[in-house]
């Protein structure tokens, strides 16, 4: 009778061990800069985990918070949110190990601990396990860590995160001709002859991009016609993502006449040089393709989508601005008769 009773007693402590068997095991979970060689606040989730399950896993998704060193949950200083989530597709088999990355986890300025609240398991068979972690079986599930006394724990959890991200806008289209190509254009009548427009013109070129023989690509006075390589170099703009840098070039042609003179500005491109994903990236790419490009990130819908999309708006302003300056400048400049 007490030999069963063991028995009996040994059978329940190990069901009881069993049933707390965990089911995935996170060796690793932690927060690391996205980028040794671009300073900015974008970290990387880095995790390594282990399938304890006798069960195939489909999906894990771990939901979890960014703790500073005095127990605060940290806003992310791109989506505005403090909750944030890893997702995992598998299949992960009984007793598999995997390394996962998950790109631009968080933004912010320091690095925070990542601090998990509640993993979600879906199994190959179809049924599903919420585990809400705590003080209890952090250390089953995530050994890695060490506990954290989370400050307003369950109000971070029970708020609704809505992100407020600010997409920013292109505030003036270049205009297009009837080719559908880029380009500003304008039939202008003045006071001065075919070779005072010439001259005008080809002096406020040089003034304006110095180099005389990389600027003046053609010039002909008695046909009236001066061709003009421009050059525009925008500041660099640096955010979370990288630093992008840029040169925008465009063509200039003169036509002048005794009392009129057309100029055409076209020929936009721009040749992009930038570091992501510690991958050095250099392309060329026109107006036209930068406003392509951006709506094809913002589908994206992803963490990096708006400051890259951003990124993209700023160039484009920038180098709408720029045009827009040019000629002013040069209207001026050529339609100004200097015969004192």
């Amino acid at each position: 009778m007490k030999r069963n009773l063991l028995f009996t007693i040994i059978l329940f402590v190990s069901s009881i061990l069993y049933a707390q068997e965990p089911e995935v095991v996170f060796t690793r979970f932690e927060l690391k800069p996205y980028s040794m060689l671009v300073n900015s606040d974008g970290w990387n989730l880095r995790s390594n985990f282990k399938v304890k399950s006798n069960k195939a896993i489909k999906y894990m998704e771990v939901f979890y918070l960014a703790i500073n060193s005095v127990g605060d949950a940290v806003e992310d200083k791109i989506k505005r949110v403090k909750k944030f989530s890893a997702n995992y597709t598998g299949p992960f088999n009984p007793g598999v190990s995997k390394k996962m990355v998950v790109e631009f986890a968080v933004w912010h300025v320091l690095k925070n601990t990542a601090y998990p609240h509640k993993l979600d398991i879906e199994f190959m068979d179809g049924s599903k396990k919420e585990i809400v972690i705590n003080k209890d079986n952090l250390q089953a599930y995530f050994p890695c860590l060490e506990y954290i006394n989370v400050n307003d724990l369950k109000n971070v959890i029970a708020n609704s995160d809505t992100p407020k991200i600010e997409i920013k806008t292109i505030n003036n289209h270049f205009p297009e001709n009837e080719y559908g190509e880029a380009e500003f254009s304008e039939i202008i009548d003045c006071s001065l002859t075919k070779g005072e427009l010439f001259q005008n013109a080809k002096r406020w070129a040089v003034s304006t991009f110095y180099d005389y023989k990389e600027v003046l690509q053609f010039e002909e006075p008695e046909l009236g016609r001066l061709i003009v390589k421009g050059i525009y170099k925008p500041e660099t703009l640096g955010n979370v993502i990288n630093k992008e840098s840029e040169e925008f070039r465009f063509t200039i042609t003169f036509d002048f006449k005794d009392n009129k003179y057309r100029y055409r500005i076209n020929g936009f491109e721009s040749d992009i040089t930038a570091v992501e994903n510690d991958v050095l990236i250099q392309k060329k790419i026109t107006p036209k393709e930068r406003v392509e490009h951006l709506f094809k990130i913002l589908e994206e819908n992803n963490p990096t989508s708006s400051a890259k999309a951003n990124t993209q708006v700023e160039f484009y302003n920038m180098e709408y601005d720029f045009i827009v300056k040019l000629i002013e400048k040069m209207k001026r400049e050529i339609e100004t008769n200097d015969d004192f």
